[in-house]
């Protein structure tokens, strides 16, 4: 059989995946117009004739080339429709009807939630998702909850990028949501317009969830046995601790607190060992994979139909309907179904790092778990369970990693005996929680209560000690585009040498890994042999650092280098030079109110004050101390003597090194 009739059959998801992918990427480097959109209307309708013509049947090439740009048409025009109205103006107070579309968090000074904007100063727009960020005087409660219409005087302005390098970047983040607009608003002018009322069954399902959240709470003493119960139970998410976030992420088993495919596969696996036997009385069992279904979705509804979850559930779907039809085998291509489908409802989710990493976790699983079994396989069954998750931990694992590394830059080194020791408490954790959370009995909760309580006590404390353990997490790791597609390519060669026994696919895998360990050790020493001073976009405080060939000085206006504002923009990237224990931090007084001299090479402008003399070889950098009118005051000054400057305030972090000038 030819490539492209194989292509077109066995792996015809992995093709539609692909167009689909290629067009959402592409959507995002082009400016939209309403002429761009006919267009493309055109030029789909077109190629959609000539699909139904006679000219091309029997053709599988082509007919593989128009399936392919109809579907990446198809996306393009996807994505544009899922971008927000051209009519939200930034930068201007404007009245908006919207409704909540997930529940408010209320913190001391704002209340935050998502909402959908329909309409703008009275006339209706395409419904575009907002973040709604309200700022509150003396409200003492926000009665307002998912599902109402609210009408109030919004402040649109886009998300802010992250200014700093590699610091977490909030725009993406809520890009992989669909919010592209930030509006804000005093919470006391909030007016209700419409009280959310009749049955919905998303209404229904977050109900649920608040009282299974109620439940567990009173029945448990601990707040943070709670909060991971309600988290791995049934995606109820609290304001972990730093300690706990920190904990799981630093062992590699952050994945763990969130509902995902692990907990879909341990309720399917429940309910097939209860139901397995009652086929007889079910009629089949059509009526078990059925009921299977129904209560699959129901679960994933409880727990707030979270990206991780409704994956999940899909892919259990497709295994399940593969199993009734008699026709299933659990392959990539069955794999790239789940998430074609995902991804035409919302295609934003291809930008969410929980969904990359879900799906490349899946893809390993599928791609090296037969490898790594026939390196460890052993004779005697007692081992064989063993191996099988060994297996499974490394597949994952290894196919992740590059990615984690590409967002995260850091590396949990006992990732293995965590997840490994971790399976059988989580395990037992879903279902102690799933029994608590279905009990009517008060007096059998207690004791379930207090036994979930334990199992998740003395597994924290084991991955607590874990944490402790000298080399527990290696930070600071640089993985960028280029390194992160080598990675991938030495991956796919090397399950192509697995699968086919192609020794020229192993030779390019090692190839490839040889480019990726050199690539390795030049980073390293450019780090170490960094001799220049970075200044970091940290509003109206001051971080600047002095580095030396690995010796670092952290210069800042706030009390000490454990301060959350530094935590969030500078740690990112000076963990790269140096532990933080080793970095020099010094404390500037009174926030240096006057200019700023480094080396007579750069000049940093503070509260609106020149300094008396202008040194032409200095680079002057105004934060965001000074003013609008200051700033733009003192640009025309240094056009006209032709003196080079920068707007840190608004703008990226200031990297110089030796005589070299630029932004990072």
């Amino acid at each position: 059989m030819e490539l492209d009739k194989i292509v077109l059959g066995k792996y015809i998801f992995v093709f539609l995946f692909f167009f689909l992918v290629l067009g959402y990427v592409i959507a995002q480097y082009i400016t939209w117009s309403s002429p761009l959109v006919l267009i493309l209307w055109i030029i789909g309708l077109s190629v959609l004739m000539i699909y139904h013509s006679r000219i091309i049947q029997n053709h599988y090439k082509a007919n593989a080339w128009i399936i392919a740009l109809l579907l990446t048409i198809f996306s393009l025009l996807n994505m544009h429709q899922h971008l927000p109205d051209t009519r939200l103006k930034m930068g201007k107070d404007q009245q908006v009807l919207a409704k909540l579309i997930s529940e408010p968090k209320i913190t001391k000074r704002q209340i935050r939630m998502e909402i959908m904007i329909f309409e703008i100063q009275g006339q209706s727009i395409k419904p575009s998702k907002t973040l709604a960020v309200l700022w509150k005087d003396s409200l003492s409660s926000f009665p307002f909850h998912l599902g109402d219409q609210i009408s109030f005087k919004a402040h649109l302005k886009p998300i802010k990028p992250a200014y700093n390098p590699h610091q977490f970047d909030y725009k993406s983040y809520l890009k992989s949501k669909g919010v592209y607009v930030q509006s804000e608003g005093k919470a006391e002018e909030v007016k209700l317009i419409k009280r959310h009322t009749g049955w919905d069954f998303s209404y229904w399902a977050r109900k649920q969830q608040l009282h299974f959240a109620d439940k567990f709470n009173t029945l448990m003493q601990d707040i943070e046995a709670f909060q991971i119960a309600s988290a791995i139970v049934f995606g109820y998410r609290t304001d972990f601790s730093e300690e706990i976030t920190q904990t799981f992420a630093n062992t590699g088993t952050i994945h763990i607190l969130s509902v995902s495919g692990y907990h879909v596969m341990l309720v399917f696996w429940f309910l097939n060992f209860i139901l397995k036997n009652f086929d007889t009385y079910l009629g089949g069992p059509a009526c078990r994979y059925m009921l299977v279904l129904i209560i699959i979705w129901l679960y994933a509804a409880i727990c707030g139909f979270a990206p991780p979850i409704q994956r999940a559930a899909l892919m259990i779907s497709i295994f399940i309907i593969g199993q009734w039809l008699h026709r299933f085998q659990f392959s990539v291509n069955s794999l790239a179904a789940s998430a074609f489908i995902l991804l035409c409802f919302d295609p934003h989710m291809l930008f969410d790092i929980g969904f990359q990493l879900s799906y490349l976790a899946v893809l390993g699983l599928i791609l090296f778990t037969p490898f790594f079994k026939s390196l460890m396989n052993h004779d005697k069954s007692i081992f064989k369970k063993m191996i099988s998750l060994l297996a499974v931990s490394l597949s994952a694992q290894l196919i992740t990693t590059p990615l984690a590394l590409f967002y995260f830059h850091q590396f949990p080194t006992y990732f293995l005996p965590a997840n490994v020791l971790f399976t059988l408490p989580s395990s037992m954790m879903v279902m102690v929680g799933g029994i608590l959370m279905l009990s009517p009995f008060q007096g059998i909760n207690t004791y379930f209560a207090m036994l979930l309580e334990n199992i998740i006590t003395y597994s924290y404390s084991m991955l607590t000690w874990l944490d402790s353990l000298p080399g527990s997490i290696i930070k600071g790791v640089q993985m960028d585009g280029y390194a992160l597609v080598i990675s991938y390519l030495a991956l796919l060669l090397l399950s192509v040498t697995y699968y086919f026994r192609q020794i020229k696919s192993l030779f390019l895998c090692l190839l490839m890994s040889c480019l990726l360990v050199g690539w390795g050790v030049w980073k390293t020493f450019s780090k170490q042999h960094f001799n220049g001073i970075r200044l970091y976009n940290v509003q109206k405080e001051i971080a600047f650092a002095i580095i030396n060939n690995g010796h670092v000085s952290l210069f800042s206006s706030m009390d000490s280098i454990q301060d959350k504002r530094l935590k969030y923009a500078v740690w990112p990237d000076m963990e790269k030079f140096k532990a933080l224990d080793e970095i020099q931090f010094v404390r500037l007084e009174n926030r240096m109110e006057g200019s700023i001299s480094f080396q007579g090479k750069l000049c940093l402008i503070r509260n609106n004050k020149l300094p008396k003399q202008l040194n032409t070889t200095e680079t002057w950098i105004f934060d965001a101390s000074n003013t609008e009118r200051f700033i733009q005051e003192s640009i025309a000054l240094l056009d006209a003597k032709k003196q080079p400057y920068y707007i840190l305030k608004d703008n990226f972090a200031y990297v110089w090194e030796n005589k070299a000038h630029g932004k990072d």
